[in-house]
């Protein structure tokens, strides 16, 4: 795979959709964690750490001003990446010598086409074996060959011709034309695959990635522009469907599925990942799918997407339904054989401790009906549900604070916040501003930055520094990933 040095530059892309609520969070160390100094009463979160600085990082070799005047240095990037959103890393270290962060990303523009003769990527992947973010992180070795980075995660064959039987048989007129048995309205339909939470698992000599096959489909708007009263609009009718205005079409996405694809050390297919096929698929038309998706974009389904962490010997997988992430769950899975992590039925939900016995006789149940929805402790304040992240949250064990954290974007909002607990299956804490994300250059929800995610790996003094990214809009199809660098104050002992 080719080397592409990152230069002195601030613009990297915010390309997919800000209503993505389906990735996963960064991994965390293995091995059993530090009890803490006192055992905590049943039902008892942590107190929150208390948060000594949150300050916008400012100390790499390139440096840009966001839409409030803040001078920022954003994530340094190669130069070939025009830009792209998520950013979720994880450390591999085999004790061995091979030691690196592996970051998995969403959608990707490139500054010109790659050697498949593509300028825009559903995903990309890169390693970088600079663990050193005080000046930023750069040397990064993307996937792919020697003319550029490609999909990390691809299509299969047949989703690949299912994309080539909508594409428009001819880009140079206006307009999508359509191929043979395929309507207008179908014309530029395709799948496409997003990359999302990525776990380390060195003793099994790989990293476990989780990926979102999703399909990018066109639907009728419901209205279009008025051609003879500016700023007005006309309805969308049937007769503009088969007259062909293409401003009564809309691009929109739904997901299918949320798969598995596996990184080894001895991997020699030169593809570098592979798509797991799944075990006892819930859903058998859709055999990569571990969490699949219904056919009805508007209603919430079930999956575990939202974080995902290893502790131990066991894989967790947060999932926080509905648009806005609330009433999150937790799965989990042992890596004890390490082909249960694709095996749908050696899943297990947790059901709490206040179940119904009769029907969910275990504490973590292979059941998902018996998944309950997480506690949240808030000492006495409101009630509060868990919220996951926008495109997801980041969960890991915190070595100095000894607890666990819980990072995310605040969905429909610049703030960034935390919680934290004893185990992973809480009760968690209430939340609590952690920062502020710099305002994207868009307006209205447009000015909304997204993704926040903790890089444990990159954490100083012991985990009371740690460093935050997060997807930020800087023009149309541009963005970057700026870093926030938190200082939570040492816990008198």
């Amino acid at each position: 795979m080719p080397r592409y040095r990152s230069s002195l530059r601030a613009t990297a892309l915010l390309l997919a959709s800000g209503a993505l609520l389906v990735v996963g969070a960064v991994a965390a160390p293995a091995g059993a964690h530090p009890k803490p100094e006192r055992g905590p009463k049943p039902g008892e979160a942590p107190p929150l750490p208390a948060v000594e600085s949150a300050v916008t990082f400012a100390e790499g070799p390139d440096y840009a001003t966001a839409p409030d005047g803040t001078i920022y240095s954003p994530l340094d990037e190669p130069d070939v990446i025009l830009g792209h959103d998520n950013g979720q890393s994880t450390l591999y270290d085999n004790g061995k010598g091979l030691r690196f962060s592996y970051w998995s990303f969403g959608d990707t523009g490139l500054t010109q086409p790659n050697g498949d003769g593509k300028n825009f990527l559903g995903n990309t992947a890169a390693r970088t074996t600079d663990l050193d973010m005080s000046d930023n992180v750069s040397e990064w070795l993307y996937d792919g060959g020697p003319d550029g980075p490609r999909e990390a995660w691809r299509l299969t064959a047949e989703e690949e011709a299912w994309n080539a039987t909508r594409r428009d048989t001819d880009p140079n007129t206006p307009g999508c034309q359509p191929g043979p048995g395929i309507t207008w309205m179908e014309c530029g339909d395709e799948y496409a695959i997003w990359g999302s939470g990525i776990v380390a698992d060195p003793k099994n000599k790989r990293i476990v990635a989780f990926y979102n096959l999703i399909k990018r489909y066109h639907a009728k708007a419901e209205s279009r522009p008025d051609p003879d009263n500016p700023g007005q609009t006309l309805p969308c009718t049937d007769e503009d469907i088969e007259n062909r205005v293409e401003a009564c079409r809309v691009f929109l996405f739904d997901g299918v599925g949320q798969g598995v694809a596996i990184w080894t050390e001895d991997l020699s297919d030169g593809d570098d990942w592979e798509r797991m096929t799944i075990t006892n698929a819930t859903d058998p038309s859709k055999p990569t799918a571990l969490w699949p998706y219904d056919d009805d974009p508007t209603t919430p389904d079930t999956r575990f997407d939202n974080a995902f962490f290893r502790h131990g010997n066991y894989l967790y997988a947060y999932g926080c339904p509905g648009f806005l992430a609330t009433q999150c769950q937790v799965s989990r899975v042992s890596l004890a054989r390490p082909g249960d992590v694709y095996d749908r039925a050696a899943w297990r939900f947790y059901a709490g401790k206040d179940r119904d016995r009769s029907r969910c006789p275990t504490l973590w149940s292979p059941d998902v009906a018996c998944a309950a929805a997480l506690k949240v402790d808030t000492d006495g304040g409101p009630e509060e549900s868990l919220g996951g992240g926008a495109a997801g949250t980041s969960v890991f064990w915190n070595p100095a604070l000894k607890v666990f954290m819980w990072i995310y974007s605040q969905p429909l909002s610049n703030e960034i916040r935390y919680r934290v607990a004893y185990a992973p299956e809480g009760p968690w804490s209430r939340s609590e501003l952690l920062g502020m994300a710099l305002p994207a250059a868009g307006t209205g929800l447009g000015s909304v930055s997204y993704a926040g995610f903790a890089h444990p790996e990159y954490a100083e003094r012991n985990g009371l520094v740690q460093y935050i990214t997060y997807a930020h809009t800087t023009g149309f199809l541009r963005g970057d990933l700026p870093i926030m660098k938190v200082t939570f104050r040492e816990p008198r002992r």
